[in-house]
């Protein structure tokens, strides 16, 4: 234990000096522009004729259909966002937001990076509105 501890301090204590130093800042900075664009491309989009509560409702009926249990779920007629988790915990995110008269948005992301589960769960989604 106190060897773990140590290593973690001696890490904690180094980091400034290393971010210090032009070219573990820009890597620094480079990793996180990376991740974030992971990230944000992740998510599966796609758009549709129907209002966001609409929407949302296609998609508590899809997460009661694949057994996910729904933490939030909120609409209105400019926008709406339902997220649950699966069985293993994983975070599943459904954000919808009104386009032009009568259109929506629709961004579903699973986990970090699960593009295959979030395609799925959409497909689902548009197949019920």
């Amino acid at each position: 234990m106190k060897r773990r501890f140590r290593g973690l301090l001696a890490g904690l204590l180094l980091l400034p000096g290393l971010l210090s130093l032009p070219g573990c800042l820009v890597l620094a900075a480079g990793a996180g522009a990376g991740a974030g664009a992971t990230w944000h491309l992740s998510a599966a989009r796609e758009e549709v004729d129907a209002d966001p509560r609409q929407v949302i409702a296609a998609a508590a009926l899809v997460f009661d259909d694949m057994d996910f249990a729904i933490e939030t779920r909120r609409a209105s007629a400019l926008d709406g966002k339902i997220l649950g988790r699966t069985a293993r915990g994983e975070r599943v995110e459904v954000v919808v937001d009104s386009r032009v008269e009568g259109r929506s948005g629709i961004r579903v992301r699973v986990g970090l990076i699960d593009d295959d589960a979030a395609r799925l769960i959409l497909g689902r989604i548009v197949a019920r509105l």
